[in-house]
């Protein structure tokens, strides 16, 4: 099952999607294999390029990473379950916001991806790699879940 999950499917649709998350949560962990199933139920048109499947080292992702972006109609987060990413993922957002791709954030408690426009925002935490900022989601009365 696992392994059906992690196999991207052929190409469907040719819609290009980026599956963002931190380094560490790659190959198959907890988290990874169901907030991957979620973006695919919930984006069925999208074939998601994840990078856990290419041999990038950080040198050869940013290098792909400026080729890749700006043909994107979507991007998807999975933060980790502190709900932390790094610098990486960090860059990802940032740079599709900019070039106005939608941004969509796995909240675990509902299990789906949620607008980061709508009801999420990123705080700064320190200058870690690793953890270098925190996801907040919004709750329909404003108030802020951590």
């Amino acid at each position: 099952m696992i392994d059906k999950i992690l196999k991207p499917p052929e190409s469907r649709y040719g819609i290009p999607g980026y599956f963002a998350s931190p380094i560490d949560l790659y190959g198959g962990s907890q988290t990874y294999v169901p907030a991957l199933a979620a973006a695919r139920e919930q984006f069925p048109n999208i074939d998601f390029i994840e990078p856990m499947l290419k041999s990038w080292t950080n040198v050869t992702w940013l290098k792909e990473w400026v080729e890749i972006a700006p043909n994107l109609t979507l991007l998807a987060v999975l933060p980790r379950s502190d709900k932390t990413i790094g610098k990486g993922v960090y860059q990802e957002i940032t740079d599709s916001g900019f070039l106005g791709i939608p941004i969509y954030i796995f909240d675990p408690d509902s299990e789906t991806f949620r607008p980061f426009n709508k009801v999420i925002k990123l705080r700064f935490i320190n200058r870690s790699y690793r953890n270098f900022a925190r996801v907040y989601f919004h709750t329909s009365k404003g108030s802020v879940i951590k």
